[in-house]
């Protein structure tokens, strides 16, 4: 007689279960982002299921320090700032895998007054992904040339290991102790 072995208990009910990465966090990276270098945000440590919904924040931000500090870090505008978004799947490596969505997602921050920490929720349920981990990468397509002017920053949070990643050469490599600030629903058995 051979050994059955169950890996997965399915008399659970599936729940949507929220986790929140670097939650309250406003860490920015300011040099990446200024400076076109492409960024690949690692999320892991999330239960094993159906990723339903993702909700990225944004913060404003110039390249300029010194405006910052000289308006006291008060905006008077900030310019509309658009990105795209492609999730990608983790390789048995831990390297980037296959898209999940072939087609960017667009992600538009509009021109605003506000400098409060913009949250957009982005549905991603109908690529059917499932799974525990993947990779964010947020391409920004909007000009940013401007060194006085304000744009919309991904936040980041204060990681216990390198969770951002880029391309040295032809190889994706850990970059910054850092983590995409992020809330992930997922459908799952695992709670």
């Amino acid at each position: 007689m051979k050994e059955v072995l169950i890996e997965k208990d399915f008399t659970k009910k599936e729940k949507l279960k929220s986790v929140y990465f670097g939650k309250n966090s406003t860490y920015l990276l300011v040099n990446l982002f200024f400076d076109d270098i492409p960024e690949y945000y690692l999320v892991d440590n999330i239960p094993y299921g159906g990723i339903k919904e993702l909700t990225l924040f944004f913060c404003p931000s110039s390249k300029s320090t010194e405006i910052l500090m000289e308006n006291g870090y008060r905006f008077d505008k900030v310019n509309n700032t658009e990105f795209e978004l492609t999730i990608y799947k983790v390789s048995d490596e831990g390297s980037l895998g296959d898209k999940v969505n072939q087609v960017a997602i667009p992600i538009v921050l509009e021109q605003n007054k506000s400098d409060a920490t913009r949250k957009i929720k982005i549905d991603i349920s109908k690529y059917n992904f499932i799974g525990d981990k993947f990779f964010v990468f947020l391409k920004r397509i909007s000009d940013a040339s401007c060194y006085e002017c304000y744009y919309y920053l991904p936040v980041s949070y204060l990681a216990d290991r390198k969770l951002i990643y880029a391309y040295n050469k032809k190889e994706l490599m850990p970059l910054y102790t850092k983590g995409l600030r992020v809330k992930v629903q997922t459908l799952t058995r695992d709670y």
